[in-house]
């Protein structure tokens, strides 16, 4: 009877896992491709709001160090705001939609769940039409690493697998943030004692202070202690979620258990501040191959 089951079982796992990639091969456009276009896109948009930013307050400094008596000053820097404004809608917009793609990538790769083709038409919409023509059709997906049918067992080594990466990618970021923001702190206050006690020009001293007052508002503009206090949050809630597959692979558990977990996970990566290409890039060497050396070398064992 148990080997009977166990037949059933792998016919039912083999069934869903062809109808998934037969689902996949029925697109015009990669998922996976597709959200990684909408994420790229809005870390473009979240730059473009921190130029904003970072541009308001050297306008406002240049203007009161070197263009006291410029009339445009106000005009410039509501223009500013209204322009970090719109890039910062611009950015929780791609951001929303490429979230909305990776959940159900999730739920596809790790229970077999396809994506419909009227979600597809709905998701492709908010991709820009110059990138959605330069989206591929879809290929292999190999993005997570498990080799177990989709159920509840491979979307809790997928889960583990997503949450690992976030959780040394968040805590990277957070320990940039702040030591960015020390930096801006500490050599402004540094800057500031030093002039006072070598500088006896009053003009001197009163300009050195409009400069420490600017890149002191250049922290608080840019946010990096808010940042910092993210990426830190989101690192915790991924460790948090990394555990609790651990355990729920240990213990066992069915689809319901696994998808709550996901979705704790989903929700915490959603509203979490952005992960820059680029350290994900400088990071993606060392995390593959501590991942394979140990954690897939583990499942094998």
């Amino acid at each position: 009877m148990h080997s009977i089951g166990g037949i059933c079982f792998s016919i039912l796992s083999f069934h869903r896992t062809v109808k998934m990639n037969e689902g996949r091969t029925t697109f015009k456009h990669d998922p996976r491709r597709l959200s990684t276009c909408l994420l790229n896109r809005s870390k473009k948009w979240w730059i473009a709001t921190t130029a904003t930013k970072v541009g308001s307050v050297v306008v406002g400094a240049l203007s009161v160090i070197l263009f006291p008596t410029f009339k445009l000053t106000a005009i410039l820097l509501f223009l500013l705001y209204v322009a970090s404004e719109v890039f910062a809608w611009r950015t929780d917009s791609f951001k929303g939609s490429a979230q909305s793609v990776l959940r159900k990538l999730d739920f596809w790769d790790s229970f077999g769940w396809p994506i419909s083709r009227e979600e597809m038409s709905d998701l492709i919409v908010g991709c820009p039409a110059r990138l959605r023509k330069q989206i591929p059709p879809p290929g292999e997906d190999d993005y997570f690493s498990s080799g177990e049918s989709p159920g509840a067992t491979r979307a809790l080594e997928n889960l583990q697998e997503s949450s690992w990466w976030s959780k040394h990618l968040a805590k990277r970021m957070s320990q940039v943030t702040m030591t960015v923001a020390v930096s801006f702190i500490g050599g402004s206050l540094i800057v500031l004692l030093i002039s006072i006690n070598t500088i006896s020009s009053l003009d001197t001293l009163a300009s050195i202070g409009r400069v420490v007052t600017s890149a002191l508002m250049l922290v608080l503009s840019l946010g990096l202690f808010r940042l910092t206090l993210g990426y830190y949050a989101f690192e915790r809630k991924a460790e948090h979620a990394e555990k609790e597959s651990l355990r729920l692979l240990t213990s066992g558990c069915d689809e319901l258990e696994a998808v709550k977990a996901w979705q704790e996970y989903q929700v915490a990566r959603s509203t979490a501040p952005p992960i820059p290409t680029s350290l994900w890039n400088l990071m993606k060497a060392d995390l593959n191959a501590a991942w394979r050396a140990y954690r897939s070398a583990a499942r094998d064992d």
